[in-house]
């Protein structure tokens, strides 16, 4: 009974989605970086979540510059 809106999946909509989480990663990324520097990173554990901090930031940046490509 309930009159629900279909949301067709279209490339463009998919590409917006993943731009805006994109620029969300980036904006968090640049927030742990800024506040990064007035801190350091003693321990192990850190060094190892920092590298894939990193890791996963530049896979979102290469992953978003494949998509632009592609559409």
């Amino acid at each position: 009974m309930s009159n629900s809106i279909p949301i067709k999946v279209t490339p463009l909509y998919l590409w917006v989605t993943f731009d805006l989480l994109c620029i969300f990663t980036i904006v968090v990324a640049a927030t742990f970086l800024y506040h990064w520097r007035n801190y350091e990173f003693k321990d192990a554990h850190a060094a190892v979540t920092k590298w894939v901090f990193l890791s996963g930031i530049f896979l979102i940046l290469g992953l978003s510059v494949v998509g632009i490509i592609i559409f």
